[in-house]
């Protein structure tokens, strides 16, 4: 008997193994062994088995790790497809579906005193929903109970958004059924975390990268065991094994943090999406400020827009020309920020749109004043994102004055951009409209993808990169761009409309150029390109 395993190496192959007598009875796919390769001792996972090989020089497995089969069907189907689309291996796209635990061949964690959970608390009241919010509701449910794969898109504000992902996780955990509920960053996840376990208590489980060790295995075993059924997490969190998935949620789709910047290097929404269409399940996609790729799918029908509308722009928001006062603080934000400061209140201060802010009058429980010193950080980026991040961080910002009640200054070289513009009126539709007219004319995404292929510092020579350029100019169905150096980093980007079908043709040209020992990344669908 042979074992087909996958490794979590950056070898896209399926490695036969023996199997020996004494451990027939224990193998079975879904397992973990361990196995000797090229010397070193590894975990393999057991992907198939079968009677015969056409592999030499065969090796005997060592020994089976696991009682039972820890790896489910959907991730063998996600992960097989992630290796495909994201270039990557099948056992690397595997591997990083499962906690750090079980990639080392542990079977279990040494038991410590384990932190003491929020306890359920009793619901004081149902959710009060308005009719839009009920109309919303009564449409994703009705999507789940008829068990089809629908993708929702979800335009509305983020307070419309979670009471009605509460109404649903409330009806689906009444039912018996598992809901996966993403969110970009760890504090928005903990924070959603903390209010759903004070309501669900132990159906709801944590995943992202900040729990250690231990508490990433044991929330693992808690949604394998189908005590948790609700999953709060970040980009891990669509890996989670939850029993009888009914709904996964994507909140604040558009954020770059869902793209993963090491190998494999997915993005986490578009996974989700993936995934619902492998288990045919209902996926919302959540925003007030959608992606231009999800509303433009939106609009070919592709998606089901739900929108809940906005009411009043909240308006005390001043823009400032610096190319008229080539100043880092104009006259008039140097001026609100004294008055804010005698009325005792804080004042924050973003240097580049999207940093971080700084606060100043810490002291103070009422903020005054947001003030932005420049826009340029992100509005003038090589990077077909820049203006649609530009629209979504002003977006974001103008909300927080508004729920803070605060002025808001916002300094730029370049007011009459649209971005800024349609970002200060509101208008999304009349962003939407110029940013894609922009992109069909230029042919970026969402009418193709974009690959970039990286070759680290010193490891090719420029010659060399160009004969690939020259190569691949030649035999792939794609336009072909660079090599362009960038932080002593090549790069060179290749746009299509099949990437699939690219991506195959890659793995062959590519493996005489060293990608199997990491000198070349490729990343599909990157967040930027030269």
């Amino acid at each position: 008997m042979y074992a087909q395993l996958l490794l979590n190496l950056p070898v896209d192959k399926v490695f036969d193994y023996a199997v020996p007598a004494s451990l027939q009875e224990e193998i079975e796919v879904g397992k973990r062994v361990w196995v000797e390769f090229r010397g070193r001792r590894t975990v393999g996972y057991v992907v198939g088995l079968s009677d015969k090989s056409d592999q030499r020089r065969i090796k005997e497995i060592e020994r089976v790790i696991d009682e039972k089969p820890i790896v489910d069907s959907f991730l063998f189907s996600l992960s097989n497809w992630i290796s495909k689309y994201y270039f990557c291996s099948w056992g690397e796209a595997l591997a990083i579906g499962l906690p750090s635990v079980l990639r080392k061949g542990q079977r279990r964690v040494v038991k410590k005193e384990r932190k003491k959970r929020l306890e359920k608390k009793e619901k004081e009241q149902k959710v009060c929903l308005s009719p839009h919010q009920i109309s919303v509701f009564k449409q994703i449910k009705e999507a789940i109970e008829r068990d089809e794969n629908q993708v929702f898109l979800l335009y509305a504000e983020r307070e419309e958004r979670e009471k009605i992902y509460w109404q649903l996780i409330d009806h689906l955990l009444g039912q018996e059924k598992g809901v996966i509920s993403l969110f970009p960053e760890i504090e928005t996840a903990e924070r959603v975390a903390r209010k759903f376990i004070s309501c669900f208590g132990e159906a709801v489980a944590r995943w992202h990268s900040r729990l250690c060790a231990r508490e990433q295995f044991e929330e693992w075993q808690r949604m394998r065991e189908g005590k948790a059924k609700v999953v709060i997490g970040t980009r891990l969190g669509v890996f989670s094994p939850v029993r009888n998935l009914s709904l996964i949620i994507v909140d604040e789709e558009e954020s770059n943090s869902y793209k993963e910047e090491s190998m494999p290097r997915y993005n986490a929404r578009d996974l989700a999406i993936k995934r619902g269409e492998i288990e045919g399940k209902v996926v919302v996609l959540g925003s007030a400020v959608p992606s231009v790729g999800s509303y433009y799918r939106a609009k070919k029908k592709e998606y089901r827009l739900l929108e809940i509308r906005r009411g009043q722009r909240w308006t005390k928001i001043k823009l400032i020309d610096r190319s008229r006062q080539p100043f880092s603080f104009s006259p008039f934000l140097k001026r609100k920020i004294e008055e804010s400061l005698n009325r005792k209140e804080g004042v924050i201060l973003y240097k580049h749109l999207g940093g971080k802010g700084i606060l100043k009058g810490e002291e103070f429980s009422k903020i005054g004043l947001i003030g932005v010193i420049s826009t340029e950080s992100v509005l003038n980026l090589p990077n077909f994102l820049s203006s649609e991040r530009t629209f979504a961080l002003l977006s974001t910002l103008i909300k927080r004055a508004e729920e803070e009640k605060a002025e808001l200054v916002i300094q730029t070289y370049n007011p009459s951009h649209f971005s800024i513009v349609c970002a200060l009126e509101g208008n999304y539709e009349e962003f939407y409209r110029k940013e894609i007219a922009y992109r069909k004319e230029l042919n970026y995404p969402p009418f193709l993808h974009f690959i970039n292929i990286i070759f680290k510092k010193g490891k090719q020579k420029k010659e060399r990169i160009e004969r690939l350029a020259e190569i691949l100019k030649e035999k792939v169905e794609a336009e072909v761009l660079g090599p362009v150096l960038f932080s002593d980093i090549y790069y060179l980007t290749l746009k299509t409309k099949e990437v699939l079908k690219l991506n195959e043709k890659l793995k062959e040209i590519l493996g005489g150029f060293g990608r199997g020992k990491k000198r070349i990344v490729v990343d599909v669908d990157p967040l930027f390109f030269f």
